[in-house]
């Protein structure tokens, strides 16, 4: 069973937040929307005129044991804001200083090539999924596409993979995991989603495609085993 754990960022209608008696928490330290959710300030995100009251949040979810479970915590996001308004684009918007991260359990230890395509799979079944979406528009397909390698989201390089360098700013983010946080898969985002059908597509996409990948790799015979403490990929890829 893969665990999951999201971040959102967001530019927010601030009427929402004032009628919610909500009040947003320092970064790191959020203050509880519901049950499985926090807001807290995020510096990098930057409102446009989206509204004419706006707040910047990154909404964070605690762990989410399981798929069923991940769903769920969507749903109850969802839940917070249809009681101001049923339409997200009232509520919520999302520009290109906004991201979305989701982490997710993974289990260690496969051989260096093979773990590093399979990364590479990932990525590639993503747009696939999200060109072949019934549910996107194509320019919002082409915005997802366009917004999935950024500043703080940058592709990762099998040179830097075998290095074991640059990981935090990539699309997936292996400091994340060493530190037992999950993996962090960067390069998720909603920029142009206007709807909550949209919303729930990019997301449960990319859960579909983490299904997908934890599949392939659980079936995947090991034959050189990393661990993701910092000294000891160094040492590992020293003369490579």
């Amino acid at each position: 069973m893969v665990d999951y754990g999201i971040e959102v960022e967001a530019i927010v209608n601030n009427s929402f937040i004032e009628d919610a008696g909500l009040v947003r928490g320092d970064y790191h330290h959020g203050n509880s929307m519901c049950a499985g959710w926090k807001i807290e300030r995020d510096s990098s995100i930057s409102s446009r005129g989206e509204f004419n009251d706006t707040l910047n949040i990154e909404f964070v979810s605690t762990v989410c044991r399981g798929r069923h479970a991940f769903s769920k915590r969507l749903q109850k996001f969802k839940g917070e804001f249809t009681t101001f308004s049923e339409r997200l684009s009232d509520v919520l918007a999302f520009n290109s200083s906004c991201g979305c991260h989701i982490h997710f359990s993974i289990p260690k230890g496969v051989g260096r090539k093979a773990w590093y395509n399979h990364f590479t799979e990932l990525r590639d079944d993503y747009f696939s999924r999200i060109d072949s979406s019934t549910i996107l528009s194509a320019p919002l397909k082409r915005k997802l596409r366009k917004h999935y390698f950024r500043g703080y989201a940058t592709k990762l390089k099998k040179e830097e993979w075998l290095k074991g360098t640059g990981d935090r700013s990539k699309e997936f983010n292996f400091q994340s995991e060493s530190s037992n946080k999950g993996m962090e898969w960067r390069s998720i985002n909603l920029l142009g989603v206007t709807t909550w059908n949209e919303f729930f597509e990019v997301l449960e996409t990319a859960a579909d495609c983490i299904e997908t990948f934890i599949s392939k790799i659980q079936k995947y015979e090991v034959k050189e085993k990393i661990c993701f403490n910092r000294s000891e990929v160094s040492r590992l890829f020293e003369n490579v």
